[in-house]
């Protein structure tokens, strides 16, 4: 068996051989397009990206040879997008701390609020039981304590939880401090003491406000990006509530209209409008993929081409609900305690909440009565699983994929334009929408088709949309057949 060559003689330049008492300093020398040996090595990395391309391999992205730094991979941030569903005041959260690391789970903090969580009223006006609060964030490192046995610092973690008013969060806040938490033996070990750890809870720090300068401007920390971003989900948003600078747009673009449909749609609709374009004359890339932005692009230059614009069809039909009803249903809708977290994250709304029609009743009562008191009055043999109950929801382009028939839609408050649901029609080319006016009226749609709201103004709006996702014909699943169907109450 061969020795191993000495250090110094693997530290050997190939083009100049020349020997460095370090590798360091071999890169070093390799990397300098000053010297030779890096004009040569260049030269040569050129002649294989040559070769490649002529034996049709196509260019490949390979990692640097002898790269300065390896940059730490940064994961996304997994509370980044939650958070931003949350529609809690500061007042509605609280500080929960000194959680062990083993707590520091959302899976496991959720359980460990419930099983400690509080069980009686909070004593309010209104005395409502105290529901178990949603995890806004969780951190698993926030700080270290100094244990009084052993004497050495161990981190213990933090997590803010909201509740759906500033009542139930202080009732929950006095509750948990000082709650001693068990922690239990591993398996297989048996534990002769029980051993317990003590919760603090304290009122959550509000936003702080941004560090300004002398002059005025924002300091450094705040990032331009950021700030950016900021702005533009803020003027898109009030864009649709017709309050900021681009009030004057009353629905989303064509762009956020199709962007729900899958890729091999847009394809189809593409040879459609095209008139036989192939999809294969699309940009497709570097990477030999089509480009779903650029297909996007060109569809709505289709549509525009063609007709200048999708074509609006008006829908009247529907059923008047009784005024009595209406004013129950709008006056629980007023005063509802929403949670302080929307179900749905992705849509533009003040709040989202979804109810089961046989589950929890007794966290929504009279809004489990009033619905099914209206769903008796329009169709008692229709069958529903769900009651999605929205304030203010507005654009929000989306599929109800999960949805196995079609819906019956209401909306209800003291808005005086505006609102009415936009529901893509059943064309192959997607060249119509139907425009649904449902304030104060349940009217029959199906949510499988792409649909949106236009915004309002005047007020708020509350929207009820009943839904089934039961997948068998027993359970009431239907194919998918019109975009609005014309339906009335059978008197």
């Amino acid at each position: 068996m061969e020795a191993p060559p000495p250090p110094a003689a693997r530290r050997v330049c190939s083009f100049c051989s020349l020997s460095f008492p370090s590798r360091n300093l071999l890169f070093k020398h390799l990397r300098d397009d000053a010297e030779s040996c890096g004009k040569d090595l260049a030269l040569e990395k050129a002649k294989i990206s040559l070769k490649k391309n002529e034996n049709g391999e196509g260019e490949k992205k390979e990692k640097p040879m002898f790269s300065q730094s390896a940059k730490k991979r940064q994961r996304p941030s997994k509370w980044g997008d939650e958070s931003s569903a949350f529609t809690s005041a500061p007042d509605q959260e609280i500080w929960l701390g000194n959680l062990l690391p083993d707590f520091c789970q959302v899976k496991k903090l959720r359980n460990l609020l419930w099983t400690y969580g509080p069980r009686k009223n909070c004593g309010g006006e209104n005395n409502t039981p105290v529901t178990r609060g949603e995890v806004k964030k969780l951190v698993r490192r926030g700080y270290k304590v100094r244990d009084e046995h052993t004497k050495k610092k161990s981190w213990r973690g933090f997590a803010i939880i909201a509740y759906s008013s500033a009542e139930m969060a202080q009732y929950a806040m006095k509750h948990y401090d000082g709650v001693k938490v068990k922690i239990k033996s591993p398996r297989g070990k048996e534990s002769n003491c029980d051993t317990f750890f003590e919760l603090k809870a304290k009122p959550a720090n509000p936003p702080r406000k941004r560090n300004r300068g002398a002059n005025g401007l924002q300091s450094k920390c705040n990032s331009q990006k950021s700030e950016n971003e900021h702005h533009n989900i803020d003027w898109n948003k009030q864009a649709f509530a017709g309050t900021g600078p681009t009030a004057s747009m009353h629905e989303p673009s064509l762009m956020q209209q199709l962007s729900p449909l899958s890729t091999a749609e847009l394809q189809r609709r593409y040879l459609i409008l095209g008139k036989g374009e192939s999809v294969g004359n699309l940009n497709a890339g570097e990477s030999g993929t089509l480009d779903r932005e650029f297909l996007l692009e060109r569809l709505c230059h289709l549509y525009t081409v063609s007709s200048g614009s999708r074509k609006e069809i008006p829908y009247n039909d529907g059923s008047l609900i009784p005024a009595d009803l209406q004013r129950s249903l709008l006056t629980t809708l007023s005063n509802l305690r929403w949670p302080p977290k929307r179900h749905r994250r992705k849509v533009i709304a003040d709040h989202y909440l979804v109810i089961w029609k046989c589950k929890h009743k007794e966290t929504y009562p009279k809004l489990h009565a009033l619905t099914e008191e209206l769903m008796r009055w329009a169709d008692s043999s229709w069958n529903y699983t769900h009651v999605a109950v929205t304030k203010n929801f507005i654009g929000s382009p989306h599929i109800d994929a999960m949805d196995s028939t079609f819906q019956h839609a209401v909306s209800l408050g003291d808005f005086t334009s505006g609102g009415e649901l936009c529901v893509e029609g059943e064309k192959e080319d997607g060249s119509e929408v139907y425009i649904v006016q449902t304030k104060n009226k349940i009217v029959r749609v199906d949510g499988r088709y792409v649909h949106w709201v236009r915004s309002h103004a005047g007020g708020d709006r509350y929207s009820l949309i009943f839904f089934n996702t039961g997948k068998l014909e027993s359970e009431g699943a239907t194919k998918r057949e019109k975009a609005v169907h014309s339906w009335n109450v059978k008197s």
